[in-house]
């Protein structure tokens, strides 16, 4: 009975993944949403987690599309979460999209954002390193959309975020401190 109904999932599955229209196959500027979870780990915020959201419009020009992203992280220093520490950002800049295939079901993309990143200091640990403030930030992301449906992906993306941090006025860095890290982020993508 279990065998049967594995089976029969197994081929809901494929026939419905053999009926999806490939990302590619639309010749006019399309779009998409998405959203999903974010791990960010680096020299301000030590590691964090939190969400990733934005939009797409692709094909703008042959292979270039335009996005926009908001990103919020939160940290704390271990064991307790006295010490939260969080980071938003928003970041707009080109997406050059690398097909594969015209039929392929994997698009690859690369986007390089520019924007804001704030950074709310609360805790006590942190207060004397950096203060509260909103910075530039920049961006360099890569990553792949895996097409479930004509209208529904899944993403994964990895990248860099730099930005720079206030020195405090109690003893930290004098001046600014380049705050880059590494950031993952996985979700999905609803396209119009």
């Amino acid at each position: 009975m279990k065998a049967t109904v594995l089976s029969l999932l197994f081929l809901c599955c494929t026939l419905a993944w053999s009926q999806a229209e490939p990302a590619h196959s639309k010749s006019t500027m399309s779009g998409d949403v998405f959203g999903g979870y974010l791990y960010s780990a680096g020299n301000s915020s030590q590691s964090g987690s939190g969400f990733l959201a934005g939009g797409d419009i692709d094909r703008v020009f042959k292979g270039v599309g335009f996005t926009g992203e908001f990103g919020l992280t939160r940290a704390s220093s271990p064991p307790s979460p006295v010490n939260p520490i969080s980071e938003f950002n928003v970041l707009v800049g080109p997406r050059f999209v690398v097909p594969l295939s015209r039929t392929s079901r994997i698009v690859p993309f690369l986007d390089g954002l520019v924007g804001t990143n704030t950074l709310h200091n609360s805790g006590q640990q942190y207060t004397w390193q950096f203060d509260n403030h909103t910075s530039f930030a920049w961006a360099f992301d890569g990553g792949l959309d895996f097409s479930l449906t004509k209208h529904l992906a899944l993403r994964g993306q990895g990248g860099y975020l730099g930005n720079s941090l206030a020195g405090s006025t109690y003893g930290g860095p004098a001046g600014s401190t380049h705050a880059g890290r590494a950031r993952v982020s996985v979700g999905a993508v609803i396209r119009f």
